[in-house]
């Protein structure tokens, strides 16, 4: 088998909070939207596609998420800058970034409808300071 995508569809009960929530605070685009239906493209050189389905829409599968189990990271080459851009937009994020045990540097939020978000920069090979960490904080920088 040969990949060339995966693409992961939330149903969710907060369609429109959702939408608004990628859009306004993470550049997506909608590139698609039908029915209580919509994809989501990132924007900034790379393409990622979110997909979520509105609970209510004629076309759903089984059952909404519930919240639990679904957490997305997030690469960004700058952490400072959105973490600032963020905090500017308004968007609930914890009070400081934190390093993990890898040495990243970063910060989790949540999305609307319960979706963890770790937003991370990889260490910079030439700073033993956040190879190592730098002992503050508590390591996990979830802010729920």
């Amino acid at each position: 088998m040969r990949i060339f995508n995966i693409i992961p569809v939330v149903v969710t009960n907060k369609f429109e909070e959702t939408k608004a929530f990628y859009v306004n605070y993470f550049d997506f685009e909608i590139v698609f939207e039908e029915d209580g239906f919509v994809d989501l493209i990132s924007g900034g050189g790379e393409e990622f596609v979110l997909s979520f389905i509105d609970k209510n829409a004629q076309s759903i599968p089984e059952k909404s998420f519930d919240g639990n189990g679904l957490h997305y990271m997030i690469e960004v080459e700058d952490i400072d800058e959105e973490y600032s851009r963020l905090v500017k937009a308004g968007l609930k994020v914890p009070p400081e970034i934190t390093f993990n045990a890898q040495g990243e540097r970063h910060f989790t939020i949540t999305d609307p409808n319960g979706i963890l978000l770790n937003i991370f920069s990889l260490p910079d090979e030439d700073d033993e300071h956040e190879i190592h960490g730098n002992g503050n904080g508590n390591g996990n920088g979830n802010y729920l």
